[in-house]
């Protein structure tokens, strides 16, 4: 059960969900995949398919095992609207 640990590619950079995708973007076409897995909380789907979209990475999320709070869904939906008005690459620098 699970994925090979060979197929799993860690990316550690950047401070937040853009900048972490960001970086992922030139590795996902040096590898020449034509499409991702995104693993993460299951509040923060919305936001990481969105950002893949907006960085032009065809992915797929599932959510981790791990509980929401209210406060992170409050956060998350805020950061949604945010980052839907004025492009996720803004509101990147916004939290930085």
């Amino acid at each position: 059960r699970g994925v090979p640990e060979e197929d799993i590619t860690l990316i550690p950079e950047g401070t937040n969900s853009w900048q972490q995708l960001s970086a992922s973007a030139a590795q996902i076409e040096t590898l020449r995949m034509d499409s991702v897995l995104l693993v993460s909380d299951g509040y923060h789907n919305y936001r990481l398919l969105a950002i893949a979209d907006e960085l032009g990475i065809e992915a797929y999320v599932s959510p981790s095992a791990v509980a929401s709070t209210t406060m992170n869904v409050v956060r998350e939906s805020a950061a949604v609207s945010i980052g839907r008005i004025t492009g996720y690459r803004r509101l990147s620098a916004f939290t930085e």
